[in-house]
């Protein structure tokens, strides 16, 4: 298959290209600049690469049918007129659109782990555009004609960027305290939950969706790992890992407001507060996915350069 990767340099795209080249695929990775990919291989040789902004190449018609791609993976949607010009630009060319969404489009939950039919209730910015993201990507394709799919992925990790840490934050002085011995706070008991997904895995998936399209098209699924893990048992099992005792305290959220800064607090608590828990059932049932990575797997990779 001919297929564009938009965002191709990103987190997701640094290792969908390779993956997807390993397979056989043609690509054309598309990026805004000449940024270096996350994962450099030789694989990137055989990619052709078009620098431009998304709205520049989704909006060139002459370009897109010289290309006359059978799939684009759009890494960069964020909302509804983001999702209508992806479908205006493929519309009756038979290409199978496939959009990254978000667990986070999930507050309350009705029951855990969620699965895919669970309705979207974030009510803030980022999840609530990105739910209307897809209501708008699955009407107007079907108004449209077009194939399409969302994959819904955790927290995006592996080599090359840092992972969401144990306390729910990007300081990297917590790996710092944990792999020296040093106690770390939690807040209330640390049982509220993160949940990664490895770039490799969600790579995989986006290959799964594509390379079985009667089971993919017009469909929702989580991009996980396949269960989430609790900050206590993430920070005790990094303990572990530097050869550590574990070396926890457990705080109010007022001690934990106080002892943070504003900014690693406000990430911590919009971590906290969603505590996803996502089922991966529906990837494994419809197109035989799993994920090769647990949460903790996808950590150590990706810090293992690191500390």
């Amino acid at each position: 298959m001919k297929i564009a990767v938009i965002g191709a340099t990103g987190h997701i795209g640094s290792s969908l290209v390779p993956a997807l080249i390993r397979r056989g695929h043609t690509v054309v990775a598309i990026s805004r600049n000449q940024k270096r990919p996350y994962n450099e291989g030789r694989e990137w040789k055989c990619a052709e690469q078009i620098f431009a902004e998304r709205r520049t190449f989704l909006q060139n018609a002459p370009l897109l049918q010289k290309y006359a791609f059978d799939a684009v993976i759009d890494t960069l949607s964020m909302n509804a007129a983001d999702a209508e010009m992806l479908v205006d630009a493929f519309a009756g060319t038979g290409a199978h659109l496939i959009v990254i969404g978000t667990i986070w489009i999930y507050r309350e939950k009705y029951s855990i782990p969620v699965r895919e039919e669970h309705p979207a209730t974030e009510y803030e910015e980022y999840g609530a555009e990105k739910a209307r993201m897809v209501r708008t990507l699955s009407e107007y394709a079907r108004e449209k004609g077009c194939r399409w799919t969302v994959l819904h992925p955790g927290h995006i990790s592996g080599k090359g960027w840092l992972p969401i840490n144990p306390q729910g934050n990007l300081n990297e002085a917590v790996y710092r305290d944990i792999a020296a011995g040093r106690e770390i706070i939690l807040p209330f008991l640390g049982l509220t939950t993160l949940q990664f997904v490895h770039a490799q895995d969600l790579a995989e998936l986006c290959i799964a969706c594509l390379e079985q399209p009667e089971k993919s098209d017009r469909q929702v699924f989580h991009a996980t790992c396949a269960d989430a893990i609790p900050l206590q048992s993430y920070a005790n099992r990094l303990y572990e890992h530097f050869g550590k005792t574990p070396a926890l305290s457990f705080v109010s959220l007022e001690e934990f407001r106080r002892r943070l800064s504003p900014e690693d607090y406000a990430c911590s608590m919009d971590h906290i507060t969603h505590s996803p828990c996502c089922s991966m059932e529906k990837a494994k049932n419809l197109l035989g996915f799993v994920p090769s990575h647990s949460c903790l797997q996808t950590v150590l990779d990706a810090i293992s350069d690191r500390f």
